[in-house]
């Protein structure tokens, strides 16, 4: 009787190990399951704004809801840039930074200044002196209107946010596909509505809006097209 009392004991703790152990698993998959960026949309000075809240970082950008009857095509390039990818601190998601070459739409002589604006999207221009690995390890970022004297030939550059799940390819260290990284890529680059607010010499004002236009595979060219209202 006392050998049975015992092997009984015995069986009831393992039996709790394991349950602990099951629960302990499940809660581990759970903190490390990814989930999608939470998008929040606010009002400030009289301008819209979204947040895209993900697990490795927040971007903060204008929007715009505004509709065109027809583009024209205006420039086209091909991508050249630098990128930097991080992981979330809990490996469910990386983050993607890229900045490439804007090669320019104004070469007007008579340009005194252009502003530019990004809505709708996780991306944002900065000034070509500026550096990918500046952005490295931020957790959050404001895109803001980016304003230069005269013509934009080569003063500016692109840069491109976007946040992807990881994946269970352990030989790859979970990181995401190259063609994962550029269909994200791609995603944030075709949401942009660029606003150019072009100020000339004789105090002549116009602001006109363009659209970007990539590959469906790859981000190798980058196509503009001026949205006619």
């Amino acid at each position: 009787m006392k050998k049975y009392i015992l092997i009984l004991m015995t069986y009831s703790v393992l039996l709790a190990g394991c349950q602990k152990m099951d629960t302990v698993t499940e809660e581990t998959q759970v903190s490390i399951s990814y989930q999608e960026p939470v998008i929040t949309e606010y009002e400030s000075d009289g301008m819209a704004y979204e947040k895209m809240s993900g697990e490795s970082i927040e971007v903060v950008y204008p929007k715009l809801d505004k509709t065109f009857s027809d583009e024209i095509y205006v420039a086209g390039w091909r991508v050249s840039g630098t990128g930097k990818s991080e992981m979330a601190d809990n490996k469910s998601a990386c983050c993607i930074k890229y900045m490439c070459d804007w090669e320019g739409l104004y070469t007007d002589e008579n340009i005194q200044s252009i502003k530019y604006t990004i809505y709708n999207s996780t991306c944002g221009f900065v000034y070509a002196s500026d550096n990918i690995n500046n952005y490295r390890k931020k957790k959050s970022i404001n895109t803001k209107s980016v304003s230069v004297s005269g013509s934009d030939t080569d003063v500016l550059k692109l840069l491109i946010i976007a946040e992807l799940p990881t994946t269970d390819d352990e030989i790859n260290s979970y990181w995401p596909s190259v063609y994962m990284e550029e269909q994200a890529k791609i995603k944030a680059v075709n949401n942009a509505l660029i606003e150019a607010d072009v100020i000339y010499n004789d105090g002549t004002e116009k602001v006109e809006y363009y659209k970007i236009k990539t590959g469906t595979h790859y981000m190798s060219l980058l196509d503009i097209y001026k949205q006619v209202e």
